[in-house]
């Protein structure tokens, strides 16, 4: 696992928002700088281990709030599809109320490095 979780699961982030709002990934990255996009620890466990809300986002884009689980499913398909999932030990993500969380699997991170550590 190069680099920190939160390092990894931003870059899934850029990747994945960049082609889903047909933004450039310097863009995105440039959403994150501004604080207009934040990558959080999520204050309770049920909701993921970290979450991205994208209001901001869905707003600029002029995206109707009856399109946000539309836009939200197709975030989270290509979080799960992308080569980031195993990547960054992704478990799950789901898109609540502009909001898309992600589980992280921390016996997958635990077998890496005990792997990594035996070597």
């Amino acid at each position: 696992m190069p680099g920190r979780l939160e390092d990894c699961l931003r870059e899934v982030f850029v990747n994945v928002l960049s082609s889903v709002f047909n933004y450039s990934e310097q863009e995105v990255e440039e959403l994150f700088k501004a604080q207009k996009l934040k990558l959080t620890k999520t204050p309770d466990s049920r909701y993921g281990d970290y979450g991205l809300a994208l209001h901001a986002l869905l707003h600029k884009r002029g995206i109707s709030r009856e399109a946000w689980s539309e836009v939200g499913a197709e975030i989270v398909k290509r979080i799960l599809t992308s080569e980031f999932k195993d990547k960054c030990f992704i478990e799950r993500a789901e898109f609540v109320n502009g909001y898309v969380n992600v589980y992280v699997d921390y016996k997958k991170i635990l077998d890496y490095l005990l792997e990594e550590i035996s070597r």
